[in-house]
């Protein structure tokens, strides 16, 4: 739903604080509150720290908007900060993936994991855009071809779609939230074909 009341527009103007906000600095904060609740509780092992950091380090962005609700802002901090909370869950939850891996396995290497990370992400990315962009042409299909003027069916299409998109992306390790939320934005591309 959030991605619903965001500017795209805005959203690929400022993309570079948005990812680094979403991802880079989300999966920095893991780490360093990870250390730190490792130091606090030593008795408990470094991945399960991590796995607790990574739950408690995405912002939830409905406070972020009750926050900032009615605050003057610079511009474009509401952007970053609206872009930010549709991707910083999905980093907190291939840090916790990573994390749960490292303490079932009982091995861990940052290299492995940073390498995990940027996979997955990517993966998501692409599944997300592949499968957004085939949901767009076959609702373009069946509205300008077909002549569907069924709502039911576009309502049952649209609301089936993020859970194909999320099993098919975790189905190949993929991150099945970002393939979701890059499956939600790319009908936007395509709003015009809808009128």
């Amino acid at each position: 739903m959030e991605g619903t009341h965001v500017s795209r527009t805005k959203l690929l103007e400022y993309r570079k604080p948005i990812l680094l906000m979403s991802m880079a600095l989300v999966f920095a904060t893991v780490v360093g509150v990870g250390y730190f609740i490792h130091w606090i509780w030593p008795a408990l092992p470094m991945p399960a720290a991590f796995a607790i950091a990574a739950i408690l380090c995405p912002t939830d962005a409905v406070a972020v908007s009750a926050i900032t609700r009615g605050k003057l802002l610079p511009k474009g901090s509401m952007t970053i900060l609206e872009g930010e909370s549709l991707l910083n869950d999905a980093a907190g939850i291939i840090s916790f993936k990573i994390a749960v891996t490292a303490l079932v396995t009982g091995t861990f290497s940052l290299f492995q994991a940073v390498e995990q990370f940027i996979i997955s992400t990517i993966l998501g990315v692409l599944i997300g855009a592949i499968i957004g962009f085939v949901v767009v042409r076959i609702r373009i299909d069946l509205t300008a071809n077909k002549g569907l003027k069924d709502n039911n069916t576009l309502t049952f299409i649209q609301l089936l779609t993020p859970f194909v998109v999320y099993f098919l992306a975790e189905e190949v390790h993929a991150s099945g939230i970002i393939a979701v939320v890059i499956a939600g934005l790319i009908p936007w591309f395509r709003t015009r074909s809808f009128n």
